[in-house]
């Protein structure tokens, strides 16, 4: 009978048809699982007297489905359908039983046998599968897979879905791939309303080779499925639009279907919805939520929502402040059951651990799982760390192989190393061609540092072959990727945003915003941005000239020793900006600074010589600290 049928017959007070509905609700029939209101149903059924419905209660005490796992109550409801002659109960009480008393379990699996037999004979689309699983799981006996075939067949021909779910798993190839009796039996038990099985149905037609197993069969297969409330169908569905197969790629609309399926408690869709929070893909960045969704589905041991949920608290991130510890645990349980992304970040946590100054051993270590079991980011750092030779032995020629074999895989930072690997010819053969492709292509799969290094080859008027797009355009892609990331909490990231706005890279020169980028930094403790921001307001560029503070901030950075705040305090003291006029601070922090390669302490000597301030002029020191700013990269003062 169909659904509505079933729900109408249960309340005339049909006790098989109250059981029938629970089996439906449970397994995801006709419309999506419904685990607690299968219980419901099948409490109802038992107490009606329905035996079917005891042992379907009893599986959920069992499996703590729909209800808090309770074995009491499972053995209980089990005997009483087992005395009752239901051969599935008397099977599920032997499997309770197999350890404590085995001898008892013996009985029950000869007596739930006999009692299949019967059934799959009358009830062959109950009793057949049950039978079939017992000549597998029989503890008591040798299991005869030959036979449960045979039965499988019989019960799925009668209309058991779950039988039909078996028979195709069971006729897998020896690789578990599926063959075409796998795709028929699956395809029978979707015709049967089985939900999951249109599920599995359609992801074969995503990597499936067969002519009728296409994308887009699969998309009707998993619309049909989410449309009935299948979570399971609706997050895959969300993965189509996610990656764009068998549909176009549509964020927006994977996180709404992501969302459907969370809301049901599917783990792998809240963990995939944490992912499009984190990334601000589809929907507006919110690294809380996303913290929220990946501590739900770690919970549910979805294994990449712990290792997300471990990175986040490694990196302080989305309010996860002061976990870095539980963090790392997270991402090694994860790595340890086969995750490899969380092999990848764990080694990277490991690397620069403040706490115990890294153990770069451990960290090639990980590298090395990570890169083994699918993760081209973990051979990206595996190949830095042949070429670095600290933590392994040094092999150049092997780390060239891992960073373009990365890049190959589509990990972005393995495209920026070959093309490093490529420009100075670490372990092949140089050509600086050869690097800008490999440095387009990073930059096309999102790392800044590719396109940076081709904007400025394009800006110094030195073009790579074959990559066409001039210095602006890779400065605009700079400028996005570093916009996101400062958005996304890295501080690194928006004080290299702020030299972009000082400089117009990639946009036009907004001052106002590169103080605010500044700001943001300093007050997180990076001294380069105070400094940049001590230099913005000492000269007034663009901004209100604020020289004290100007030089507050270079005081503070200086004392952190950073080399170029004390050189432009060297400035503060010899212009008297924010400072009273001291020729000899001045002269000795310039000295300090040209010393250190700061090209603008050298050009300060050159001019207190050349000036006679503080010191006796002398045009030949002049001359030579112009000539030594000059090789530190300061143009204007080259002859």
């Amino acid at each position: 009978m169909d659904l509505a049928t079933c729900e109408r017959a249960c309340e005339a007070e049909d006790m098989r048809a109250c059981a029938e509905l629970g089996r439906r609700n449970a397994l995801g029939i006709e419309r999506g699982r419904d685990p607690q209101r299968a219980v419901q149903h099948f409490e109802r059924a038992c107490e009606g007297g329905d035996l079917h419905g005891c042992t379907y209660l009893a599986s959920s005490y069992e499996l703590g489905e729909g209800v808090a796992r309770d074995y009491a109550l499972a053995h209980r409801h089990y005997e009483r359908a087992c005395e009752g002659g239901e051969g599935r109960a008397c099977a599920g009480l032997a499997g309770l039983l197999m350890e404590s008393d085995p001898a008892r379990a013996g009985e029950l699996y000869k007596r739930a046998r006999t009692l299949l037999e019967t059934s799959c004979e009358e009830e062959p689309a109950y009793g057949c599968g049950a039978l079939a699983w017992l000549n597998l799981q029989d503890h008591s006996r040798e299991p005869d897979p030959s036979r449960a075939l045979s039965l499988y067949r019989k019960g799925c021909r009668a209309g058991d879905a779950t039988a039909c779910v078996s028979l195709g798993d069971l006729v897998r190839g020896d690789d578990g791939s599926a063959t075409d009796a796998t795709r028929d039996a699956y395809s029978n038990a979707c015709e049967l309303q089985y939900l999951y099985a249109c599920t599995e149905l359609a992801l074969e037609c995503f990597v499936g080779d067969h002519p009728d197993s296409t994308p887009a069969r699969g998309v009707e297969l998993l619309e049909r499925s989410c449309s009935l409330g299948d979570e399971h169908g609706c997050a895959t569905l969300g993965t189509a639009y996610a990656s764009g197969v068998g549909v176009e790629r549509d964020l927006a609309e994977a996180a709404r279907l992501y969302g459907a399926a969370c809301e049901r408690d599917d783990a792998y869709a809240c963990g995939s919805l944490g992912i499009l929070y984190s990334l601000g893909h589809g929907v507006k960045r919110d690294l809380s939520r996303a913290r929220e969704l990946f501590t739900f589905a770690c919970g549910r041991e979805d294994l990449i929502a712990c290792g997300n949920l471990g990175w986040m608290m490694v990196e302080d991130l989305g309010g996860s402040r002061g976990d870095r510890q539980r963090g790392e645990a997270l991402l090694a349980r994860s790595c340890d059951r086969g995750d490899a992304r969380s092999c990848y970040r764990l080694g990277v946590a490991i690397d620069r651990d403040p706490a115990q100054g890294g153990r770069p051993e451990e960290a090639a270590r990980l590298y090395r799982q990570g890169c083994e079991t699918g993760d081209a980011d973990a051979c990206s750092a595996l190949a830095v760390a042949y070429i670095d030779g600290q933590a392994i032995d040094k092999d150049e020629e092997l780390a060239s192989e891992l960073a373009r074999y990365a890049c190959q895989e589509g990990s972005a930072m393995g495209c920026t190393l070959a093309g490093q690997v490529a420009y100075h010819g670490v372990g092949v053969e140089q050509s600086r061609d050869l690097a800008g492709s490999y440095f387009a292509r990073a930059c096309e799969l999102g790392d800044v540092h590719g396109c940076e290094v081709l904007a400025r080859w394009a800006s110094s008027g030195k073009p790579v072959e074959g990559v066409e797009a001039d210095a602006s355009e890779y400065w605009s892609a700079g400028l996005d990727l570093r916009n996101r990331a400062c958005e996304g909490g890295s501080v690194g990231d928006c004080v290299v945003l702020g030299v972009y706005y000082v400089r117009g890279l990639g946009t036009g020169r907004n001052f106002q915003r590169a103080v605010e980028l500044y700001e943001l930094g300093c007050a997180a403790g990076v001294m380069s941005s105070c400094t940049m921001l001590g230099q913005v307001l000492i000269t007034g560029s663009g901004v209100d000239a604020d020289p004290t503070r100007g030089a507050d901030l270079f005081e503070r950075a200086c004392k952190a020793e950073d080399a170029v705040a004390c050189t432009w305090m060297g400035l503060a003291f010899h212009q008297g900006k924010g400072r009273q006029v001291d020729y000899s601070r001045a002269r000795r922090l310039y000295e300090a600074g040209c010393e250190a390669g700061v090209g603008f302490g050298c050009v300060g000597l050159s001019v207190m010589y050349e000036k006679g301030q503080g010191l006796k002029r002398n045009a030949r020191q002049a001359k030579r600290f112009r000539t030594r700013a000059c090789e530190l990269g300061e143009q204007k003062y080259c002859d």
